[in-house]
């Protein structure tokens, strides 16, 4: 027992080091880490605030209304697969609407990339940074300026600061939302007219003669 507590702390350590690179869990981790985190979110204060623009079909960024490469199927299937830690340490905050209600995508092709989380309400990407990213800065800008051209809001975290206190991660992608929200056109009241020629046309009298159906 003597000796595993003394080999602990450097497993772990090694073991966060290979995660803030975005490699795959090493072989023996300890199953202290291989846990979903706890659920609870104590110690987060949320101050009252609407995020009800977000969830609003207005608002709604439909994934297959986004350029797509399909010859990008097969690596974010094995990127899903992967297990990173700190993405699921992040995705068991995100998903089954946990955050706001909102809906929450991992690893999702937008055109010719591949984000680490979306979302269609208000069109949010959460990005998850580890110390491989410090030697893309050119490549990150450019993607980045790319997403947004189409309208997308990007959000970055680091690795680190998952591991660290994942309820100050999740405190700082509130106020992102909070100041995304200020920017999104203002809802009215008024219900969205429907196309035309769209929907099934109602059953009509006319003269007597009941209408047909379109």
């Amino acid at each position: 027992m003597a000796r595993l507590k003394a080999t602990l702390p450097s497993t772990m350590q090694t073991f966060m080091e290979a995660a803030e690179f975005n490699a795959p869990p090493l072989a023996g981790t300890p199953r202290l880490l291989r846990r979903h985190p706890a659920r609870s979110e104590e110690g987060l204060q949320f101050s009252a605030f609407n995020f009800s623009p977000l969830l609003s079909k207005h608002n709604f960024r439909d994934i297959r209304s986004l350029p797509y490469n399909k010859k990008l199927d097969k690596l974010a299937n094995e990127k899903r697969k992967a297990g990173w830690v700190h993405e699921i340490i992040i995705w068991n905050k995100l998903k089954h609407k946990k955050f706001f209600g909102m809906d929450f995508y991992r690893q999702q092709i937008i055109g010719s990339f591949i984000v680490d989380f979306y979302s269609p309400n208000g069109g949010i990407i959460i990005e998850a940074d580890g110390k491989s990213h410090e030697t893309k800065v050119e490549y990150d800008k450019k993607r980045d300026e790319y997403l947004r051209s189409l309208g997308l809001k990007v959000i970055h975290i680091q690795v680190r600061d998952i591991f660290k206190n994942i309820n100050e991660v999740l405190e700082h992608l509130k106020e992102e939302l909070r100041d995304h929200i200020k920017k999104l056109p203002a809802l009215s009241g008024a219900p969205a007219k429907r196309a035309v020629g769209c929907g099934r046309r109602r059953r009509r009298r006319s003269n007597g003669v009941l209408g047909q159906r379109g």
